[in-house]
């Protein structure tokens, strides 16, 4: 679990519905193997609700009325813009419109010991989304960031500093920390990656 205010903000910015796909993407996936997340999320969205209720009724304008009436009839849009497909591993749900229908079979620009599967999403924010596999006991080169930098792990272990990360684990990273993350040994780790960028 990742502890801080930083996972607190995300978990409500979540809730509210105010984050990008890339970032809204990692945190339902997060949310899916962190129980600890799970429970503050249910807390911020009965917050959330309770808030709505105390604020005073808006009338719509007609038109937009006449808009929102004819939206609610029609049938939602899949994730993604695709149909869900089921993939050969069992990774978090929210994933599976966003993966090949065979991790093994993709192709992963490998670098070493580290390998790269870049996803793609609609709504792009300057951001860089993919799915990183790294080695047993290999390590990412030294390096900062534009923006933050969200990485969870899927499986394995993956050290970063004096943190030892699992699978549904959730590193934070912003400017203001340079790191060379890890994997543990013996089988590697698989992460989820969405890093901004400039």
């Amino acid at each position: 679990m990742t502890d801080g205010t930083d996972l607190d903000e995300l978990l409500i910015a979540h809730a509210a519905g105010h984050l990008t796909e890339a970032v809204a993407l990692v945190v339902a996936s997060h949310l899916c193997l962190c129980r600890e997340s799970r429970r503050r999320y249910r807390i911020y969205e009965i917050l959330g609700g309770l808030l709505l209720e105390e604020l005073p009724p808006e009338e719509l304008a007609p038109e937009r009325r006449a808009r929102v009436m004819a939206a609610l009839g029609e049938d939602p849009p899949t994730a993604g813009g695709t149909g869900i497909r089921r993939c050969e591993n069992p990774l978090p749900a929210p994933l599976a419109p966003y993966l090949p229908a065979s991790l093994s079979a993709a192709e992963w620009r490998r670098s070493g010991p580290l390998a790269e599967l870049p996803l793609s999403f609609a709504r792009s924010r300057r951001g860089r989304l993919c799915l990183l596999r790294l080695d047993p006991g290999a390590t990412v080169p030294p390096h900062s960031h534009v923006g933050i930098e969200l990485t969870l792990v899927l499986e394995g272990r993956l050290r970063d500093g004096d943190r030892v990360l699992e699978a549904g684990d959730l590193a934070i990273a912003d400017p203001a920390i340079e790191h060379a993350p890890r994997a543990g040994e013996p089988q590697g780790c698989l992460c989820l990656l969405f890093a901004q960028e400039g």
